[in-house]
């Protein structure tokens, strides 16, 4: 029989505590005394299992930015653009492979804001996050890990399923709370896929969740039965009552405002500057069904209206020109 490393430290461990020396501060009780020492050992156990037992982070990060897959990621900076166009065929091609092969996806976070806003990808987005049902992961896992598939464009992409995914608790496992990816080859771009399970948590009223490894957690009954929708022209799901996750992920303000400055969050007015010089202002067009840049603005303008913004709590709107 094998024995892990992280069990031998244990038991060391435990077979150490006989021998911890009596703490010379004053003099205590037998049982308090061994209530100390069971702590001590508690502690050193604990110790032990995050020597041993936590995983490194599996997906590498790229050195040019943090939202591409650092084994495939170019140093040449790809323009708003063309990272918009990569990342419309990319989720796509990843659409259409989980239909072929009956694995069922639904948009979650930005990806479903877009959805709520013209069914897009938001212009100023660099990522896609979908979820899906943990057994489903299971079965990514047990027989498409590391495939590689094409579309008509020759480009590859790679399904690449997390090993850790197993462990589902965060704490055990912090820095692996991305599942599996679906990854474009040629530039690093990805769709992060993370799963979820049920779990019982008002048992009184027999309220059903669904929990991701991430820490977001729905009602089930918010998500189920899903909804069939399109995305960038694709046929994908999306949770029944998407609204209320969105208002609860982002606030009401998010499924309303239709101006979007720079990369501030639509709902809480946080303020991402990348590496680019400018940054840009969106606006939604009804008609067109669409976000639109109407100008850019420079970098030291922008951290000059956000300042302003966070000391007057929003009470004022800016105007730029």
């Amino acid at each position: 029989m094998t024995v892990s490393s992280s069990v031998v430290s244990r038991v060391h461990i435990i077979a150490d505590c006989k021998n911890l020396p009596s703490l010379p501060v004053f003099k205590m009780r037998p049982f308090l005394q061994l209530v100390v020492h069971a702590l001590l050992a508690f502690n050193l156990v604990f110790a032990a299992d995050l020597a041993h037992d936590v995983p490194a982070r599996y997906y590498s990060m790229s050195p040019y930015s943090s939202y591409l897959d650092g084994r495939f990621a170019q140093p040449e900076r790809l323009s708003n653009f063309e990272r918009h166009e990569i990342l419309g065929r990319t989720v796509r091609r990843f659409l259409s492979a989980m239909k072929e092969i009956k694995v069922t996806v639904w948009l979650a976070h930005e990806a479903l804001l877009g959805w709520h806003w013209g069914q897009k990808i938001l212009p100023w987005d660099t990522d896609i996050d979908v979820h899906i049902h943990y057994n489903d992961l299971r079965f990514l896992a047990a027989y498409h890990n590391m495939t590689i598939y094409k579309d008509w464009t020759s480009a590859e992409y790679l399904l690449d399923i997390n090993p850790n995914f197993r462990e589902r608790r965060r704490m055990k496992d912090p820095d692996n709370f991305i599942d599996a990816r679906w990854i474009d080859m040629t530039t690093g771009l990805f769709v992060d896929i993370t799963a979820v399970s049920d779990v019982q948590r008002d048992s009184e009223n027999g309220v059903q969740y669904l929990l991701a490894k991430d820490g977001h957690n729905y009602r089930k009954d918010a998500v189920m039965p899903l909804n069939l929708s399109t995305f960038e022209m694709e046929e994908v799901y999306v949770p029944r009552d998407a609204s209320a996750i969105l208002a609860h992920e982002y606030g009401e303000d998010s499924l309303e405002r239709t101006l979007f400055q720079g990369l501030v969050e639509p709902a809480l007015n946080k303020l991402y500057l990348t590496n680019a010089h400018p940054s840009i202002r969106y606006k939604f067009d009804p008609d067109a069904n669409r976000w639109e840049a109407i100008e850019t603005v420079s970098r030291h303008l922008l951290w000059l209206t956000t300042y302003c913004q966070w000391l007057l709590l929003d009470r004022i709107v800016i105007v730029i020109s």
